[in-house]
């Protein structure tokens, strides 16, 4: 029996679809694999400083502590709510860092200097870096990993 060609390109068809859908499958399970290799890197406890950089104003450096593991996030700072830590949950790609912070905040200080969002950020070492730039306004942090 001889097939036609509607038959023969339909059968095309479903060979192309099906080796697509699984080589999405595969790059989808390599990228997750990467975004916790990322995250293991960056799980710790640090402390170091936070910065406020503005044209409308200087913002000296303040001490801050920040704990990583495993998506979850806690920390604080020497001055209260400057930057504003608390915890919640973060994930991380090889160079973003995405915070949801989970705490209720009152309505009286700058919301801002939430630690919430997306940071972008350098491993060197023990040494992270992270930034975030709003407009004019970059707020970094520089911490080191503690035992």
């Amino acid at each position: 029996m001889q097939r036609s060609a509607f038959t023969w390109c339909q059968e095309q068809k479903e060979f192309v679809m099906r080796n697509l859908f699984l080589a999405l499958i595969l790059v989808t399970g390599l990228l997750s694999c990467n975004k916790e290799k990322f995250e293991e890197e960056i799980e710790g406890n640090y402390t170091g400083t936070f910065q406020r950089v503005s044209p409308t104003g200087f913002y000296g450096p303040q001490q801050v502590s920040l704990h990583l593991k495993d998506n979850s996030f806690s920390g604080e700072s020497a001055n209260a709510r400057n930057p504003a830590i608390c915890h919640g949950s973060w994930d991380a790609g090889s160079s973003t860092i995405n915070f949801k912070n989970a705490c209720m905040w009152t309505a009286d200080f700058d919301w801002t200097l939430i630690l919430d969002g997306e940071f972008k950020y350098e491993l060197n070492g023990t040494h992270l870096s992270m930034w975030k730039t709003t407009g004019e306004v970059i707020d970094r942090y520089e911490l080191e990993k503690t035992p």
